[in-house]
């Protein structure tokens, strides 16, 4: 038995290494593509990038703002889990294919069962349940690909402490309708398509971000990244 967790260990450590290599880019590589203007992200002073292949569920997300017109890392890279079927390419994600659409969003406001935490975004108080749930969570595809009972998961679901949403459309974001990243239910564990976060890390990004930098979300393949339009 203790050598079958020993190999279980090392599969594991192997797994999530070449999940690091594949995801990661050097953040002074990021830098550079950020100093360079891209205007994807022209008007904005926080951007968050989160990067992935297209065939893990594990991801890394980057932190920079820009500092008197130069772009400066905020925090070390922290692990997200995304969508089982990792980052779909620009333009391809289709409803329902448990991947996480690539692109840059517009970081909208914070929202979560939670009272309102240290955050310069504007906070949704879902203290009477969460909207758009029973969209993000039909019975027959539930969070990690469990099945979820849209009711129960209404009356208090972990992942929803608190959630930073991402606008789209114009319309008022909602767990229903948008990509979103939200409190992870383990790192093992995949998404729909959403991006999930330790509560540590997310704590650490509410406290960060502030609206009136318009901040950004970019997620992509790092290759993908690298040519940030």
């Amino acid at each position: 038995m203790k050598k079958f967790l020993r190999i279980c260990a090392i599969i594991t450590a192997v797994t999530a290494s070449c999940a690091l290599e594949a995801t990661q880019v050097p953040p002074s590589t990021l830098l550079k593509i950020l100093n360079n203007n891209p205007p994807s992200i022209q008007g904005s002073g926080q951007v968050i990038i989160v990067t992935g292949t297209n065939s893990s569920s594990y991801g890394l997300l980057y932190a920079f703002e820009k500092v008197k017109d130069m772009w400066q890392t905020q925090f070390i890279p922290m692990w997200v889990v995304i969508g089982k079927n990792g980052i779909a390419g620009e333009g391809m994600k289709i409803e329902g294919d448990l991947s996480t659409p690539a692109g840059t969003f517009p970081i909208a406001k914070a929202a979560g069962t939670e009272s309102i935490p240290e955050t310069r975004l504007d906070y949704i108080h879902w203290k009477d349940g969460i909207p758009g749930l029973d969209v993000l969570f039909p019975p027959s595809r539930g969070h990690g690909g469990i099945d979820v009972d849209p009711s129960r998961a209404q009356r208090g679901l972990h992942s929803f402490r608190y959630c930073i949403l991402l606008g789209r459309g114009g319309k008022e974001p909602s767990p229903g309708d948008s990509l979103m990243l939200h409190l992870w239910p383990g790192q093992k564990n995949y998404t729909a398509g959403t991006i999930g976060i330790s509560e540590i890390n997310m704590l650490k990004l509410l406290k960060w971000l502030d609206r009136d930098k318009n901040p950004v979300l970019v997620t992509g393949t790092a290759q993908s990244i690298q040519s940030l339009p």
